[in-house]
């Protein structure tokens, strides 16, 4: 099951309760600007979660927690990563922690982790059922232990929200905030007050103080450059003048930035992973919240999550690898995408409930013209679903007035969305 979204639609706590109830394995990936963890899941439990720097994350819970303070944890940071072991391994090879105090903390960097992922305005998430993706942390520990972690979901969500609701109201959620791969640098380097041969830091002189090499990649993005490296990703033999063109079709996508967010989603169901990832461009530079799913319990529980929002949903159907489904939900359009249309399954689905029908092109140089005319088709279902709010936002307030001045100016409020300048006049009975 392939499953991706944006957590200001669908919050990180109910994506994680979907995992477990469909008792899903995978990784499930959360990313905000330049922050991305990871979690790890068997059969809807958790197995571990990873940060980009997993080691300092992980130092900074045991400074929050008190366990060890700032300057030991640096001077542990730097030890762990000349002798490129894990803190867990370090902590239980120094007898500083036994098993049962180190599961205890792994599952508290969990919970953590979600408190995190909590503090943030927006967000994204993608599922992967392709592979398992353990943080060596974790790993260090099933290697002590003899036998893998397994962390019940749901109990560490409402661990999570209890730990939320209880910083936030005593105003400490900055302290558990884990610290930015671009933070890292400015550490204090004082003496700490502890013993060489206990944390092993009989070499920490001769170690050369510099950020460690996974910073280096910290530059200005060359989207252009990610947006081939996705390309080849997908068509390593692709010729070039066509990588361009699509390459230049992202490029237009990406700088396309919306003054406000739509007031309905797009749920892609299906399994071309690149179409998604192009549908996903298409709808950021439209303001759209969009999920893709191939599983038809995860579509169910999104298209009611956004009715509870108010949000309307358009479904886009790939029939070329998912089977059709049938939807028992109202006030939905939906759009079928699929290669080598036959005409009289064009007229059935179109007098059935079809919105709209895409054939989908053989060669990807078409693809490019199947991709324009759903960014382009898109447009102008947003300019005329805009029309129709406003218009029917209009007659409500109308209903709702009291006083001819009021429908004055709720008429102007409507024609300036529409007209560089607007004058309206109210003539009463017989002056006419």
């Amino acid at each position: 099951m392939s499953f991706s979204g944006n957590l200001e639609h669908l919050p990180i706590v109910d994506v994680m309760q979907l995992l477990e109830t469909t008792k899903k394995s995978g990784t499930l990936y959360v990313k905000n600007d330049d922050i991305l963890y990871s979690f790890a899941f068997k059969t809807g439990l958790i197995l571990s979660t990873k940060h980009q720097d997993d080691l300092r994350s992980l130092a900074h819970l045991l400074c929050f927690k008190n366990i060890i303070d700032q300057e030991s944890a640096q001077k542990i940071i730097e030890v762990c990563r000349n002798n490129n072991k894990t803190l867990t391994g370090y902590l239980f090879e120094k007898q500083k922690l036994d098993t049962k105090f180190l599961k205890e903390i792994l599952t508290n960097f969990v919970e953590l982790t979600i408190v995190n992922i909590l503090t943030w305005e927006r967000g994204t998430f993608h599922l992967s059922v392709d592979k398992i993706e353990i943080s060596e942390e974790f790993k260090s520990f099933s290697d002590i232990t003899r036998d893998e972690l397994y962390i019940s979901t749901q109990n560490t969500l409402m661990e999570a929200l209890r730990i939320y609701d209880e910083l936030r109201r005593d105003n400490l959620l900055e302290k558990v905030i884990f610290p930015k791969v671009q933070e890292t640098g400015n550490v204090s380097k004082e003496e700490v007050i502890i013993t060489e041969d206990i944390l092993g830091l009989d070499i920490i002189d001769k170690l050369e103080r510099k950020i460690p090499d996974v910073f280096t990649g910290i530059k200005e993005i060359d989207h252009t450059q990610v947006f081939r490296k996705k390309i080849k990703e997908f068509f390593p033999d692709l010729e070039r003048n066509i990588e361009d063109k699509l390459v230049d079709f992202f490029i237009q996508l990406d700088s396309q930035k919306p003054e406000k967010n739509s007031n309905y989603t797009i749920t892609y169901y299906g399994k071309d992973e690149f179409l998604s990832y192009v549908l996903n461009l298409i709808c950021k530079s439209l303001g759209i919240f969009i999920f893709s799913t191939d599983a038809k319990e995860t579509l169910e529980i999104i298209i009611n999550q956004s009715r509870k929002k108010g949000l309307k949903t358009i479904l886009l159907i790939d029939l070329e690898n998912s089977t059709d489904i049938n939807i028992n939900f109202e006030n939905i359009d939906i759009i079928y995408f699929q290669k080598n249309w036959e005409v009289n399954d064009i007229l059935k689905y179109l007098e059935e409930k079809a919105l709209a029908i895409f054939p989908k092109n053989e060669d990807i140089e078409g693809a490019i013209l199947f991709y324009k005319s759903i960014l382009n088709y898109l447009k102008r279902y947003q300019n005329k679903k805009e029309i129709i709010y406003a218009l029917m936002e209009v007659i409500e307030n109308i209903i709702k007035s009291t006083k001819i001045s009021d429908i004055k100016n709720i008429i102007f409020d409507l024609l300036v969305l529409f007209f560089e300048r607007v004058y309206v006049f109210i003539v009463h009975q017989g002056f006419l």
